[in-house]
């Protein structure tokens, strides 16, 4: 295979990858099972959420600064 023939089979399986790769986004996007996670996703900017450090819809907890590793003790503000 010529280096000519290489460019156009690669130009050509690019371009046909890339319609079936924006016809399966789309599919994926109107899709009527995703309507209600779309739509859960759209909504999420307009929450309200508190700020305080006790606020569940702001965080599960997970961001919590433990002492040492391993420990499940939290760190206080004059430990730091």
């Amino acid at each position: 295979m010529t280096y000519d023939g290489a460019r156009a089979f690669a130009g050509f399986f690019g371009l046909f990858f890339f319609i079936a790769l924006f016809i399966g986004v789309l599919v994926y996007v109107f899709w009527p099972r995703n309507k209600a996670r779309f739509e859960r996703a759209a909504r999420l900017p307009m929450e309200e959420s508190t700020g305080e450090p006790g606020d569940e819809s702001e965080t599960d907890g997970s961001n919590i600064r433990h002492g040492r590793p391993g420990s499940d003790r939290p760190v206080s503000d004059g430990e730091r």
